[in-house]
């Protein structure tokens, strides 16, 4: 029977999303019958294991007393496998419904700008999540690169996170995302612990005398843009 079992996870870290390699796969694959990417799904929707498969074996929607999906295009040229994704044992499981898969990122997106003066600098963070929402369609793994889909932005619960800050800091080094070690001088944060309108959170902003956010208030507006109601 042709088919092999993928093991593996996806990494979801600020927002990025890393494809799951598939081993080499030892059966004859070709256009007729190539070797895609199925995704396992139990009866509460979520995808339980990825399997290498031909539409000849699981063409019928069914495998091993699962239901199988298919989720990654063949490669089109040797037709063998491109990889697919699963998420790992303490992650989210990824969702599928009516053949569109939903993941699901555990870690909180980080936008971070900088404004740099003579002797300071002020580091600006918006960060927004976890529980942030990507989707894919197998039509959107077909004849792509890899199989590596573009990902659509899924409207986020209205109980998603937002966290904006800006902090002044001393000048006197390079500045890296996690490691600069300058002096903090100020700083300035306000949680959201719900998604608010735009006008609410400036709002919010301004009477709580947060000029230092306001200052880099149209940046927070781009960096905000999905979370926003």
């Amino acid at each position: 029977m042709k088919i092999k079992s993928i093991i593996g996870s996806i990494l979801l870290t600020v927002g990025a999303l890393v494809f799951v390699s598939a081993p080499s796969y030892a059966g004859e694959c070709s256009a007729e019958d190539p070797c895609q990417t199925y995704a396992m799904v139990n009866d509460a929707g979520a995808v339980t294991n990825i399997i290498v498969c031909q539409p000849s074996v699981c063409g019928s929607g069914t495998f091993a007393g699962s239901r199988v999906v298919p989720q990654v295009a063949a490669d089109p040229v040797t037709h063998k496998s491109q990889g697919g994704y699963l998420a790992g044992p303490n992650e989210t499981p990824i969702t599928e419904s009516n053949g569109r898969f939903t993941i699901t990122n555990d870690s909180p997106i980080v936008y971070r700008d900088v404004i740099k003066e003579e002797t300071t600098k002020t580091v600006f963070k918006a960060t927004v999540g976890p529980g942030t929402q990507k989707s894919f369609t197998f039509e959107d793994t077909v004849a792509v690169p890899n199989g590596s889909p573009t990902m659509r932005d899924e409207p986020m619960k209205t109980t998603t996170k937002a966290k904006l800050s800006a902090t002044d800091m001393t000048n006197d080094s390079v500045v890296r995302a996690e490691s600069d070690t300058s002096t903090v001088l100020a700083e300035e944060s306000f949680l959201f612990n719900e998604r608010e309108t735009e006008q609410v959170v400036e709002l919010t902003l301004q009477l709580n005398n947060l000029q230092n956010i306001l200052r880099n208030w149209a940046w927070f507006k781009t960096s905000l843009r999905g979370w926003f109601l």
